[in-house]
């Protein structure tokens, strides 16, 4: 079951435009940065902030991280983590996480540091992954 979830992820993925490589291997996806210098006032402002509006109609404002900084550094992602899309065994490093950021990154991370930074999210995770059989009872 877990083989079909996996590509049920990668085609979706797929159909997005994003490469199982560009994932793995962050590095090949880097761009270079264009100069700053012909950019108007209003387009080259630096905000530390970001507006957002929730389905609900609530804003808040959420920090906005530069790569450099990603994901930031404080004791829980809960409020950051939009929702964990799936979790994958490796070979070498055990389980790890695919999560999806509020601020539409998207990042692959080892399960203890996700078990620590944001618990309530795998665990939601997991139960709505739960499937319960009914075993036969002998009489």
């Amino acid at each position: 079951m877990s083989e079909v979830l996996l590509k049920q992820y990668w085609d979706r993925l797929a159909a997005e435009g994003i490469t199982k490589d560009s994932i793995m291997n962050p590095s090949n996806k880097l761009k270079k940065r264009t100069s700053m210098q012909n950019k108007t006032p209003s387009s080259a402002k630096d905000s530390s902030k970001k507006r957002h509006i929730s389905a609900d109609g609530n804003s808040s404002d959420l920090p906005t991280t530069n790569n450099d900084d990603f994901p930031p550094d404080v004791d829980s992602w809960e409020d950051l983590v939009e929702k964990i899309d799936t979790v994958d065994r490796t070979p070498d490093s055990g389980l790890v996480v695919y999560i999806v950021w509020k601020n539409g990154k998207k990042t692959v991370h080892p399960s203890s540091v996700i078990n620590t930074k944001c618990p309530q999210k795998i665990i939601k995770f997991y139960e709505e992954r739960l499937r319960f059989s009914s075993v036969p009872q002998d009489d």
